[in-house]
């Protein structure tokens, strides 16, 4: 058997290890079972924020992932306080299922590797909160190969 849903979400984030931001941004996900298999991917455009009282940091964010079970993602950041910033590329693993994943990624410093309130680790929850069905997809095992 296959079932599939395809939407249009919010993508909210909790990221910590060090400095601790949040995130919220917008997303196209699918997921679904195929055979016993569980699946999901998201692609999105999203903004981190550093949450804390005595410094702005903000990082515009794209990135990809999948996960079915485990989760594996790559993300493409821009940290900066308004006066300069940092490139960054982080690659992530961890555990996802359907709408939710939980990941340790790496900051790898693309540009300005001085910059400060960038965290080498990131350890991050991710969900993402469905707003508009896409597309949804029912079939059997005949029709879907494995």
């Amino acid at each position: 058997m296959h079932y599939s849903t395809k939407h249009i979400s919010i993508l909210g984030s909790y990221t910590g290890l060090g400095f601790q931001y949040g995130e919220l941004g917008i997303a196209i996900n699918e997921h679904g079972v195929d055979g016993h298999h569980p699946f999901a991917w998201a692609m999105f455009a999203s903004t981190e924020l550093l949450l804390s009282r005595e410094r702005f940091v903000i990082a515009p964010k794209i990135g990809a992932w999948m996960a079915n079970g485990s989760a594996f993602g790559l993300n493409l950041l821009y940290y900066t306080n308004g006066k300069e910033g940092s490139l960054c590329f982080r690659p992530e693993f961890g555990l996802g299922i359907n709408v939710f994943k939980l990941t340790y990624g790496y900051n790898i410093r693309l540009s300005n590797r001085d910059f400060q309130n960038v965290n080498m680790h990131a350890l991050s929850f991710t969900f993402l909160l469905q707003v508009k069905k896409l597309k949804e997809e029912k079939g059997n095992d005949s029709t879907y190969p494995h």
